[in-house]
């Protein structure tokens, strides 16, 4: 604390020449920033909805491999991105310190989906490791830099809700195009995921560059405001949990549940084709649910608002829970009933969209309450590891059970031992999982009244004057 002055160096006169200095973003340059999120997503959506089926099915990849190959290169994540992030922090140059690795990262990107969506005759478990490896060390250089630039855009409460908002908006757009793409082909006559890879690159390989040329070129970036960046030891990012029980149930319990829904969701199109016979019908229920899916949040905003957004978890995992199950009733032909079920899946889509970033905010009330500092980037950045390596223990474990039960989907012939084993992997294997998630959140200890009384904590030590 500065000498002689009010706690974290924070005065309301301060707080108001903040604001006063808080000049509003134009809709232009929202625009211009969020613009390379649509051709962006088209890259990062297939890894996990389409990829999985595409190896092991038309590749003759074991779908263990490809499993292994997504979860261990993953983990390299761990290491590189607060590497690339305490970088892009301390980089100056003439160029902008965001600006010239997202620069250096696009070519890389472009080549790497190139190789992993049209792998020709070389697929093999080497080559996926390679590419993928090459694949997420781009998004790293990409996607850390785009967030930091983002958050940077403007200091006004509001304007970063707009800004945030715009993104995911234009995200789920670029989702809702692969999916549009993959039924056109579907109803073109086109068979197979080959046809739908190829047409997703080619569209990534034009839009992402000018959009992202257009954004770097147009949009300005602001120019540092301190001299060195904040630097985290992994002893700091392990304390991150020591003391903060909120913070616990909120990584197992959001860990738990971002698992329990991958392992589904890399067999999707798997259980499309092998046990309902009808894969052309996957894009369209995929597309479904992510209209479900917008149309749910307010729903969700309502449920958060009447009984505090920790239920309205909750809430989200018997849902879940009953849809996947329900999925062990279906056999070969029942393809409305198999859309229905992947479609209703966004019912709680609406919710894990919005939730947790805001119960990770509370978090970090709870974190500043007991400390006294404002450490929202160690959280944000402890989270974001933890929710990759969700994902790729999801992939990992969705796609090694199959294998362990018999079934592998380059098959020609099923049997039936082998292809029950599967339907019980796919409609049972998450429900552990998702189980606890909702003890995790039921009873989560951040409730709208303690977070209040968190919020009144820590803006009275803020005006409180310190002792001369």
């Amino acid at each position: 604390m500065p000498k002689g002055g009010a706690p974290f160096g924070f005065t309301p006169a301060a707080s108001a020449r903040a604001v006063a200095r808080a000049v509003k973003i134009s809709n232009r340059a929202i625009l211009l920033y969020a613009l390379p999120s649509l051709p962006y997503s088209l890259a990062y959506m297939p890894v996990v909805n389409f990829i999985p089926s595409f190896y092991s099915t038309e590749l003759g990849v074991s779908l263990a491999v490809v499993g292994f190959a997504i979860f261990g290169t993953r983990l390299f994540d761990i290491a590189t991105d607060p590497m690339i992030g305490v970088l892009s922090d301390r980089s100056r140059s003439r160029f902008g310190r965001r600006k010239i690795f997202i620069a250096a990262g696009i070519p890389l990107l472009m080549l790497a989906v190139w190789m992993l969506f049209v792998p020709g005759e070389a697929a093999s478990g080497r080559y996926l490791f390679v590419w993928f490896f090459v694949l997420y060390f781009a998004y790293t250089l990409i996607d850390i830099p785009y967030r930091s630039w983002g958050a940077e855009l403007s200091k006004d409460y509001d304007d970063r809700s707009r800004i945030k908002a715009w993104r995911g908006g234009f995200e789920m757009a670029g989702t809702l195009t692969a999916l549009t793409v993959a039924m056109i082909l579907g109803w073109l006559g086109y068979s197979g995921t080959a046809t739908t890879m190829l047409a997703l690159a080619l569209l990534f390989l034009i839009f992402q560059p000018l959009s992202f040329g257009l954004t770097l070129w147009r949009l300005p970036e602001p120019p540092p405001e301190h001299s060195e960046a904040e630097v985290f030891t992994w002893k700091e990012r392990l304390q991150v949990f020591a003391g903060n029980r909120a913070m616990i149930r909120l990584s197992v319990g959001f860990t738990a549940l971002l698992m329990a829904l991958v392992i589904a969701a890399s067999l999707n199109l798997i259980f499309m084709t092998q046990v309902i016979g009808r894969p052309e019908a996957f894009a369209t229920a995929l597309f479904i649910q992510n209209i479900i899916g917008i149309a749910a949040i307010p729903i969700w905003l309502r449920v958060a608002e009447r009984f505090g957004k920790h239920r309205a978890f909750a809430a989200t995992v018997p849902i879940i829970i009953m849809i996947l199950a329900s999925f062990f009733l279906l056999e070969e032909g029942d393809v409305v009933q198999a859309v229905t079920l992947i479609a209703l899946q966004g019912i709680g889509l609406g919710a894990w969209f919005f939730l947790a970033p805001a119960m990770l905010a509370d978090v970090v009330d709870v974190d500043e309450s007991q400390t006294g500092e404002e450490r929202t980037g160690l959280y944000f950045s402890v989270f974001g590891m933890i929710n990759k390596a969700g994902v790729a223990l999801g992939v990992l474990v969705g796609t090694s059970l199959p294998a362990l039960v018999g079934f592998q989907p380059s098959d020609l012939v099923h049997t039936e031992e082998a292809l029950l084993g599967f339907r019980l992997v796919y409609s049972f294997a998450g429900a552990p999982l998702a189980l606890l998630a909702f003890f995790m959140f039921w009873n989560y200890p951040v409730t709208r009244e303690v977070q209040r009384g968190l919020r009144e904590q820590i803006d009275a030590r803020r005006i409180t004057p310190a002792a001369p």
